[in-house]
């Protein structure tokens, strides 16, 4: 389940879900995160801007599922070489479509770096706000 990523592929190979799977009023959220963020657009770009951001990603065990939910366990590295661990947890509503998206991340120090980063500006694409992410102080 590793996935070693270099930039010609690492563009879109980790988001757990095509645009189309995403329902209108996703809900993202995460340890990292200020405050939800909200809508496929803007989650779907979050997504992206995450899957670039890693240096390494790797899922650790098969995909649970119970009910209407599914948990990912993973570990990653970002770019300064920290490495993380977490769990994804993706569930689903009534059309099958994912509703809300939670990620869980440690340790602290990591989880830190990987908000600072994008709070100083990794994700310039523009579709999540800096705000949304640990600003560090100088």
């Amino acid at each position: 389940m590793s996935e070693q990523r270099d930039d010609a592929t690492k563009e879109t190979t980790w988001p757990p879900a095509p645009k189309n799977e995403l329902a209108e009023g996703v809900i993202f959220e995460a340890a990292a995160l200020y405050r939800p963020v909200r809508g496929r657009e803007t989650v779907q770009a979050l997504m992206i801007a995450v899957s670039n951001y890693y240096a390494r990603m790797e899922f650790t065990t098969p995909p649970a599922v119970l009910d209407d939910a599914t948990y990912l366990q993973w570990e990653g590295t970002t770019p300064s070489g920290t490495e993380l661990k977490g769990v994804t947890v993706i569930t689903r509503n009534s059309e099958g479509l994912i509703a809300h998206i939670a990620v869980h991340q440690r340790p602290l120090g990591g989880l830190l770096e990987f908000s600072a980063d994008f709070g100083s500006g990794f994700s310039a694409t523009g579709a999540v706000s800096a705000q949304y992410f640990y600003q560090e102080k100088r």
